[in-house]
């Protein structure tokens, strides 16, 4: 969005390799790679791959990608107007922060999680030593960032709370392209699901979905002669073996596991659902998470059936989008499953609609980056850099993402 309205933006990445830990063909055997994509520069830099699984690679292959996103940022000669560092990774930040006082350009942390919380909450991190550096790590980045962005209102209520100044902070969510989901082809057909009542995840197999509560609902659902309403899971992660081992051995027929798919097919699996599933475990920290999954699904124009509490929860009473289950209660979600079958198709497409009315209104993507660009603006009018050979002006920033994990334009 930003480099399409003549803002030059340079995102600093690793080669893709999530979650499989296998690095595509045209990448292999390469340390460095340079990129422009819709008019987004892109540098692709090598790092220890691994699959999604198991804290201490993993932790590697974080460690690894700040490194050398820094010392491909730090030897770039390119000057920019700000830096946002998008985390997690929480390791990325101290490539960020780095660059902040090597090339005295302002720094604006963007926490989409609130690590080290989360990992702490589903018990990823349990030592002592390392929860005492990441949050130190942690503490670090919000003190020295110019500026801090975060996707929910939650986060926000316990930076404050933290001690973090409010007007410090500032609220973007996740959002859409509309555009994306406005005309998908029909594959119902082409999944053979005929005439079946479809409940879709489409997302992660990881740790903070439970995605286990899904699979418990669908046996207790077979046991009570109802296949004919069906589960699609579409996705890969972490938890994708255990699911997988738990189907065979329960011989559920009635549920389809379906490995990651292109995006651009992504919204055609939406529109052959009658319902999409939002999921988080019962932690606390989670009353403050809003899956970005949620607003496509809205987007899709298709009801959603949370398995969430707090703010996720807010939304979709908000909007009236759809319905919510306590999250890892699989009896309550069979039973809800088996009353919303019974809705007529016309009153769950009314819902549908709803949700999709609200992001029109409140997460469109367009809308927020205009308003992101506002906060990059404000924070390097407060702060020019000395550095720059030309005085900034913000209505032609240079801009580099270091550390992204996607790319989202």
């Amino acid at each position: 969005m930003w480099a399409s309205t003549g803002h030059e933006v340079t995102v600093v990445t690793g080669f893709p390799s999530h979650p499989t830990g296998i690095v595509p063909a045209e990448y292999k055997g390469k340390w460095i790679q340079e990129e422009i994509t819709g008019g987004i520069r892109i540098i692709r830099t090598k790092k220890f791959n691994t699959p999604n699984r198991g804290i201490f690679l993993r932790l590697l292959n974080h460690f690894s990608m700040a490194v050398s996103t820094f010392i491909v940022t730090v030897f770039d000669r390119s000057y920019y107007d700000a830096v946002i560092c998008s985390s997690p990774p929480l390791f990325i930040g101290l490539s960020a922060l780095l660059l902040k006082f090597i090339k005295r350009t302002p720094f604006v942390f963007e926490a989409r999680d609130l690590w080290p919380q989360q990992a702490i909450d589903l018990g990823i991190i349990k030592s002592k030593i390392a929860i005492y550096f990441s949050r130190a790590l942690e503490n670090s980045l919000y003190r020295n960032a110019e500026h801090i962005v975060v996707v929910a209102k939650g986060s926000v209520d316990e930076l404050s709370r933290r001690g973090i100044d409010p007007e410090k902070i500032s609220l973007v969510r996740n959002g859409v392209l509309l555009h994306n989901f406005d005309e998908p082809p029909d594959i119902r057909h082409e999944l053979s699901f005929r005439e079946k009542f479809i409940i879709s995840y489409i997302g992660t197999f990881g740790a903070s979905q439970g995605l286990m509560t899904l699979l418990t609902a669908a046996k207790s659902l077979k046991e009570r002669g109802r296949e004919d309403i069906h589960f699609l899971l579409v996705g890969d992660g972490v938890e994708r073996e255990s699911l997988s081992e738990f189907q065979n051995h329960a011989g559920l027929t009635n549920v389809t596991i379906m490995s990651a798919q292109p995006f651009e097919r992504v919204p055609a699996i939406y529109k052959a659902s009658d319902i999409l599933v939002v999921s988080l475990r019962k932690v606390p920290l989670f009353a403050r998470t809003i899956p970005s999954k949620l607003y496509e699904a809205m987007a899709a124009s298709v009801p959603v059936l949370g398995l969430v509490e707090g703010e996720c929860g807010t939304i979709i009473q908000e909007a009236g989008c759809g319905f919510i289950v306590e999250p890892e209660n699989s009896i309550a979600l069979a039973n809800e499953i088996e009353r919303i079958s019974a809705i007529p198709k016309g009153q769950l497409a009314s819902l549908g609609k709803c949700g999709r009315r609200w992001v029109e209104k409140n997460a469109e993507r367009s809308l927020l980056a205009r308003d992101y660009l506002e906060i990059l603006k404000g924070c390097v009018l407060a702060r020019p850099a000395p550095n720059s050979k030309n005085t900034s002006h913000a209505n032609d920033l240079r801009i580099s993402d270091t550390g992204a994990s996607h790319i989202e334009k």
